[in-house]
């Protein structure tokens, strides 16, 4: 997801320095608008919904054991698919590579672009609490929580007025010194 990202983003422009990049994600795309900050320079800010933090640690607790061995064994999980609506597979790699991205820090994503974040405090899937505590003691992060759940449908006035005030700045036309 990471790569895919990073591909969706570009190659360059003929001059690096002025091209830069925003991302919105919700959710795993949160989580992956993250990893994707931390890696790539062009990243110049980020707008989070509810993101899947420490998802590789959730998982577990989530699933049980049996469900976890099953998973393991199986190599795949069927879970519902919020973007579709349906349901999806997971393969067992998903797990490999989150495990390995948590691992490589203290399980927490490193991004040091401005960053909004949005959740919902009735959120079900992902613990707004995890929000907060990556937010906390962040100067580029601002948290607003909103009354609503992981699908945040009932919010998006709010989202949408939050984004806008957020990226006002990014978005303004460049001014040429020629």
């Amino acid at each position: 997801m990471i790569d895919a990202v990073r591909a969706a983003i570009g190659e360059g422009t003929a001059d690096p320095s002025r091209e830069r990049a925003i991302l919105i994600g919700s959710s795993l795309g949160g989580l992956t608008a993250c990893r994707v900050a931390e890696r790539d320079p062009r990243v110049a800010a980020l707008l989070l919904m509810a993101p899947a933090f420490r998802l590789a640690e959730r998982w577990p607790a989530r699933l049980g054991a049996e469900g976890w061995a099953a998973w393991r064994a199986s190599g795949w999980l069927e879970v519902d698919d919020h973007a579709t609506g349906g349901r999806s597979k997971v393969d067992w790699g998903f797990v490999e590579d989150m495990t390995r991205e948590d691992s490589a820090g203290d399980g927490w994503p490193d991004v040091r672009v401005p960053t909004l974040l949005v959740h919902g405090v009735r959120d079900e899937v992902v613990d707004v609490e995890l929000s907060r505590a990556w937010c906390r003691g962040r100067k580029n992060a601002r948290l607003v929580e909103v009354d609503d759940d992981h699908q945040l449908t009932a919010s998006i006035d709010a989202i949408l007025a939050e984004a806008t005030r957020f990226f006002t700045p990014y978005l303004a036309p460049s001014h040429s010194t020629r």
